[in-house]
């Protein structure tokens, strides 16, 4: 048996307006999504999305950002690939809350070497989801 402590908005309410609000900005990132799709590493998604971990919180940036990359993924295609994005998504989400939480983000060079981080982060995991499926024998040449 489930019990109300097991899911992870145990201390949180799940009401209509949450609900409202997270089906409004997945619909919003999707349509943002669309004009970059073709440029490569260009994408102005990540940046909503740690904003939104740090305005509204890290289960709703999660849940925002693995359901823009799922919708958006029936229109331009989807693969294999798309577990990687979530998987990195959901890193980088939870790593920025996690930096969050210790509060250095106080100075702007920290928030510039931060989102650089991040962004290697994102693409060495997308690099290792890559080789793992592809069977490649080496990372560094991939």
């Amino acid at each position: 048996m489930v019990k109300k402590s097991d899911f992870i908005w145990k201390n949180t309410k799940l009401t209509v307006r949450k609900l409202t609000l997270i089906a409004m900005t997945i619909a919003l990132c999707s349509v943002i999504r669309f004009p970059f799709s073709y440029l490569p590493n260009i994408t102005p998604l990540t940046t909503i999305y740690l904003l939104i971990c740090l305005n509204i919180g890290l289960s709703e940036a999660i849940i925002i950002a693995d359901m823009t990359i799922i919708a958006t993924s029936v229109y331009l295609g989807m693969g294999y690939w798309v577990v990687g994005q979530l998987l990195a998504y959901s890193l980088i989400i939870f790593l920025y809350w996690l930096v969050i939480k210790i509060d250095i983000m106080k100075f702007l060079i920290v928030q510039a070497i931060l989102c650089l981080i991040l962004g290697l982060i994102y693409g060495i995991v997308i690099s290792m989801f890559e080789v793992f499926v592809l069977q490649i024998s080496s990372f560094e040449i991939y």
